[in-house]
């Protein structure tokens, strides 16, 4: 059941992405009029988008299942013999 969800929300993340890539593209063009420059603001925003939503991937943990090995992570925390 889990990975039938995480397929359905993968599909729809993607499908959301695209869509949301062309409509900033296709604004960008309108309002500034420039091929160029639209170009350059299109990458910006799609890669801030495509950074966002990988970063609100690992905050959810729905699509990837990365551990959290900071300095107060419970798995680092447990290997070290000095915590008590």
């Amino acid at each position: 059941m889990v990975n039938e969800t995480n397929k359905v929300l993968k599909l729809e993340l993607y499908r959301n992405l695209w869509l949301a890539a062309v409509c900033v593209f296709v604004n960008t063009l309108i309002l500034i009029a420039n091929l160029w420059t639209s170009v350059l603001v299109f990458l910006c925003v799609f890669f801030t988008v495509i950074s966002g939503s990988y970063y609100e991937q690992l905050s959810t943990g729905s699509l990837v299942e990365i551990p959290y090995l900071g300095p107060d992570s419970p798995d680092r925390l447990a290997a070290d013999p000095r915590v008590v």
